[in-house]
């Protein structure tokens, strides 16, 4: 159970995070139309500065029993997949694959 709730936890953050960049690419598509005035720019870049930082606590307040699970570098664990606890029934997670490139 454990495991499931790692990544129904890790899910449901990333789907924020989704959610966040769709909006964030709207807004830049509506800032860049040409229509609007300063004002209107400007409460876009608002809402824009205000979704980045909801980015960033996101990425830093996923966790799960005290393991980030978004900012984690190098970091695996380990699940049990079935009822005992043979080498066969477990799989591995590997952490850092989660965290997105700065390329």
């Amino acid at each position: 159970n454990d495991g499931v709730s790692l990544l129904n936890i890790a899910e449901g953050a990333t789907e924020q995070l989704s959610q966040i960049v769709i909006r964030l690419s709207e807004l830049s598509s509506q800032a860049s139309n040409g229509v609007l005035g300063s004002r209107q720019r400007a409460a876009l870049d608002a809402e824009a500065q205000a979704l980045g930082k909801e980015y960033e606590r996101i990425m830093s307040s996923t966790e799960f029993n005290d393991l980030s699970l978004l900012r984690s570098k190098n970091t695996s664990v380990s699940i049990q997949a079935g009822l005992n606890s043979s080498q066969n029934s477990s799989l591995t997670l590997s952490l850092g694959a989660l965290m997105p490139r700065a390329d």
